[in-house]
C-alpha cells in the first residue's frame, strides 16, 4: 500500500487490469480495467490493493510547463485537472473504444520520450498535447465513477477529514478534536490511522503544508504569514515541515514558482 504523497507534477493513471482502490483527500473510488483518474498538484492520494492482487497500470507525470502557451481561450488542456465542480469525480471509466485510443496516443507519446533525435522534444510535447486533448473530451461525456464514501472506515473519519480541511487555520490538537466529535484521543488516533494511512497529526500537517504551495506561488504574502494563514503558529516550525514533505524551503519555493509566473494554475 502506498503512503498518501503529493507532488509538483500532474498525474494521469490508466488502469490496464486487475482491481485497485484510489484514495483522493477524502474521497475512494474502485478502479478496474479502463479507470483513467486525474490528479493535481493539491491532491493527496494513495493506491492500495489486497497483498495477494496484482494489477497493472500506466502513470504518466507531466509539468503545467510542459504544456505552456499550448492552451486557448477556446481549449484548456488543464480543464480536467483544475478549476473543479463540487461533485467533481478525479475517475472515469472508459469503454474499450474509447481505451483503444488513449492507449494508441500513450504509445505514440512513448516513441519520442528520450530520445534525441531532431524535432523529438517537440513531437513529445505534441503527444501530450494529443492526450490531454483526449482525456478532456472523456471527461466531459464519459461515466464517473462514483465515490466509495460510506464504506466503513472513511465514513467515520470522513466527519473529520471535512473538519479538517476547513478549519486548518485553527487550532486541530488531538484534544480539540476529541472534543468537537465527542470522541477520545485514543479512538480518534486509531479509526483515523486505519482509514487514512495517516495519524491525524500528520494528516494535519501535509494539508497545511499542500495549502501552503498554493499561497506561496501567489507571492501575495511573506512566508511568515502563509505559516500562520494555514495554522503553524511557530515559523520555524512551519519552514522545517515544509521543507521536509517538499524538499526545499518556502522562500525557495516560492522563488521558483515566481520564475513560472506566466503559467497560471487555478485548483
Amino acid at each position: 500500500m502506498e503512503r498518501y504523497h503529493f507532488h509538483e507534477f500532474f498525474e494521469i493513471n490508466y488502469v490496464l487490469s486487475g482491481d485497485v482502490r484510489f484514495f483522493v483527500a477524502d474521497q475512494i473510488y474502485q478502479a478496474t480495467s479502463g479507470s483513467l483518474l486525474v490528479f493535481n498538484y493539491t491532491d493527496l492520494h494513495r493506491s492500495a490493493s489486497p497483498p495477494s492482487a496484482l494489477y497493472e497500470r500506466i502513470v504518466l507525470y507531466f509539468s503545467p510547463e510542459d504544456v505552456q502557451g499550448l492552451s486557448s481561450a477556446q481549449t484548456n488542456l488543464l480543464g480536467c485537472f483544475v478549476g473543479r465542480a463540487p461533485d467533481y469525480s478525479h475517475c472515469i471509466q472508459l469503454n474499450p473504444e474509447q481505451s483503444a485510443v488513449l492507449l494508441s496516443l500513450f504509445d505514440k507519446a512513448t516513441l519520442y520520450h528520450g530520445t534525441e533525435r531532431f524535432g523529438s522534444d517537440v513531437y513529445e510535447k505534441i503527444a501530450l498535447a494529443e492526450i490531454l486533448l483526449n482525456i478532456n473530451e472523456l471527461f466531459s461525456s464519459s461515466s464517473s465513477v462514483r465515490s466509495l464514501r460510506s464504506v466503513p472506515e472513511m465514513k467515520r473519519v470522513l466527519p473529520m477529514l471535512i473538519y479538517i480541511n476547513e478549519h486548518l487555520h485553527e487550532d486541530l490538537s488531538l484534544e480539540r478534536l476529541a472534543k468537537t466529535f465527542y470522541i477520545s484521543k485514543y479512538h480518534i488516533s486509531h479509526i483515523f490511522k486505519k482509514a487514512t494511512g495517516f495519524t491525524p497529526k500528520e494528516y494535519i500537517i501535509h494539508r497545511r503544508i499542500i495549502k501552503a504551495r498554493k499561497l506561496l506561488k501567489q507571492r501575495e504574502l511573506s512566508v511568515q504569514s502563509i505559516g500562520e494563514c494555514v495554522g503553524f503558529n511557530n515559523n520555524s516550525h512551519f519552514i522545517r515541515a515544509f521543507k521536509a514533505l517538499v524538499g526545499t524551503s518556502p522562500k525557495q519555493y516560492s522563488l521558483s514558482s515566481h520564475h513560472k509566473k506566466d503559467l497560471k494554475v487555478i485548483p
